[in-house]
């Protein structure tokens, strides 16, 4: 049923077919058994709903071995994240989900250079372009305790970075 209401709000524009879709949509990807593919098969409305982003980060944070291997979709996601609390009014918590994203990537590119599944090189592209978007993000959270809290669990993790390529801390 949910799949026709989303084929149904794929035709012309009705007012009020986008909410049922993305409604649909999401009951779909709290469903489905294959939330990774279900994403890269909906990007844009992923991209583009805050509803359907916090639904993703919380998949992301809470089953962390989705994210192994999949460093560029979700590297885009949070991209996407940084790009619409620009443009849109995103709720403070769907922000600081994705500065927690951020971290889990710069941790798990961290462990894939460990393993030397990446250079070194690989590794700081990736902590330089990881690092600003915490950096962005980071700098939405209003209050300054947890906001210290951010900086130093990524400065932390960027000194482990430092053994292995030069990355600036925040702050």
């Amino acid at each position: 049923v949910l799949e026709r209401i989303v084929a149904f709000t794929q035709n012309e524009d009705v007012s009020g077919k986008e909410s049922v879709k993305i409604l649909a949509v999401e009951r779909l990807f709290a469903l489905s058994s294959q939330k990774f593919k279900f994403y890269q098969e909906n990007e844009q409305l992923f991209q583009n709903h805050q509803v359907l982003m916090k639904a993703m980060l919380t998949y992301l944070l809470e089953d962390k071995a989705a994210m192994i291997g999949n460093y560029e979709p979700i590297r885009d996601f949070v991209y996407s994240i940084s790009v619409s609390m620009e443009t849109h009014d995103l709720a403070e918590q769907t922000v600081l989900k994705g500065a927690d994203l951020v971290s889990e990537l710069l941790f798990q590119s961290l462990n894939e250079r460990e393993l030397e599944t990446i250079s070194n090189l690989e590794l700081e592209k990736r902590a330089q372009l990881l690092r600003s978007l915490a950096v962005k993000l980071i700098d939405r959270q209003q209050d300054e305790e947890k906001k210290a809290n951010y900086i130093d669990q990524m400065n932390d993790l960027i000194d482990a970075v430092c053994l292995y390529c030069e990355v600036p801390k925040i702050g």
